[in-house]
């Protein structure tokens, strides 16, 4: 029987109140070992986390798919990334966190950076290693910053994530992992259409309201997701529902009424043919063979 998505602050915590500025540093084997090296798969609402997988091995579990963990490799794993790991006992290395909005404070007038740090990614020395080798001396700072108590460390660590974050960024440049040649305003416009599409918690907004928010026509805001994504607002709008439909499908026991609800649609049956519309296959087909 599946279960509900489990939604953590930390992965086994039961308090999940964070603060903004929350940052948080353990050795990788800590929690793994803690759960005999299988972590099920769940989600960070408001929490970014960076893997650095110094020895050992691993998968990591997204949805359907699994990737292989070869140390040393780095892992990074956005808010809102359903996600676990089969670990081996053998594993050292260390897992930073730190919420969300605290990245976004540190990368506010930097909105490709932000756009490039939204995805699930892994990288190894193969990329390329002088930068690789850079960003894990970013984060070996940032951990003894941590567990210093050095005066004005707020300031230092500021600097620090801001350096190992712009490096993450250059790899995944290097790598070709997302195209960045979009200006910064039309990505801008795009990361908080996105990001408002994420927290609407009312019956669906229309492509207007969607643009009105940011003081910008329907036209205006499609034509920069074609621009920056290949993809007109409506499609961006439905692929994100569809995604989370099939996260509560294929990980929860949730039925086709109760997800229709979760993702605020008003009329289940509405909801049923949208996704039929979408995908070519009714939910209740979707879940047979999912299960099969």
């Amino acid at each position: 029987m599946k279960n509900v998505i489990l939604n953590y602050g930390l992965y086994g915590d039961v308090d999940k109140t964070l603060l903004p500025d929350f940052v948080h540093c353990e050795p990788l084997e800590t929690r793994s070992k803690k759960y005999n090296w299988i972590i099920k798969q769940h989600l960070h609402v408001d929490l970014y986390q960076v893997f650095y997988y110094e020895e050992g091995s691993g998968t990591v579990l997204s949805e359907n798919s699994k990737i292989k963990l070869e140390s040393p490799c780095l892992l990074v794993i956005p808010e809102n990334t359903l996600h676990g790991f089969e670990q081996a006992p053998d594993i050292k290395g260390t897992v930073i966190t730190l919420s969300s909005t605290y990245l976004e404070r540190l990368f506010n007038n930097a909105p490709s950076i932000s756009i490039a740090l939204g995805k699930l990614q892994l990288f190894n020395k193969t990329g390329n290693k002088e930068l690789f080798e850079k960003i894990i001396l970013s984060l070996e700072a940032i951990r003894n910053e941590l567990f210093d108590s050095y005066p004005q460390r707020e300031i230092m660590l500021q600097s620090l994530f801001t350096t190992l974050f712009t490096r993450i960024f250059r790899f995944s440049n290097l790598q070709h992992i997302q195209s960045l040649s979009e200006d910064n305003k039309s990505i801008s416009i795009l990361k908080t259409f996105l990001k408002s599409i994420r927290r609407n918690t009312a019956p669906h907004k229309t492509i207007s309201e969607y643009a009105r928010e940011q003081n910008i026509t329907p036209v205006h805001l499609n034509r920069v997701c074609q621009f920056v994504s290949q993809k007109s607002a409506s499609e961006i709008v439905q692929e994100y529902y569809i995604s989370e439909a099939k996260k509560y499908f294929s990980h929860t026991s949730l039925t086709i009424s109760e997800v229709a609800y979760e993702l605020n649609f008003e009329d289940p049956a509405y909801f049923s043919r949208y996704f039929k519309k979408k995908e070519g296959i009714s939910p209740k087909a979707f879940i047979k063979r999912h299960l099969n």
